[in-house]
């Protein structure tokens, strides 16, 4: 009877449908992609979502991208104001603010 409880147990615990979230970790990724100008560096990483994350991000038609950025200048760059982030045409892209990221 132990026996057969154990085994239950055991099965419903591995066919458990909850994922483990794994956070980005910006330290640790292999930037892949960088430009410098005006002493300020930026570093990019697409497809940082693994898994039904990773799904999510395209069925909501978004990217999400890891960044970093290295401000070797004299002056401080605030997003928005005097830093934009834009594609390789030129065009503003948008970023989403925390409230449309954790909506349901």
């Amino acid at each position: 009877m132990k026996l057969k409880l154990v085994l239950i147990t055991g099965v419903v615990l591995l066919n458990s449908c909850a994922t483990g979230y794994v956070t980005i970790d910006p330290k640790n990724q292999n930037y892949a992609s960088s430009d410098e100008k005006d002493n300020i560096k930026i570093e990019y990483k697409y497809n940082v979502l693994k898994k039904k994350y990773a799904k999510k991000e395209i069925k909501k038609n978004i990217n999400v991208v890891a960044i970093k950025i290295t401000n070797n200048s004299e002056n401080d760059q605030i997003f928005g104001e005097n830093m934009v982030v834009t594609n390789s045409q030129g065009t503003t892209i948008n970023l989403l603010n925390t409230e449309e990221i954790f909506k349901p």
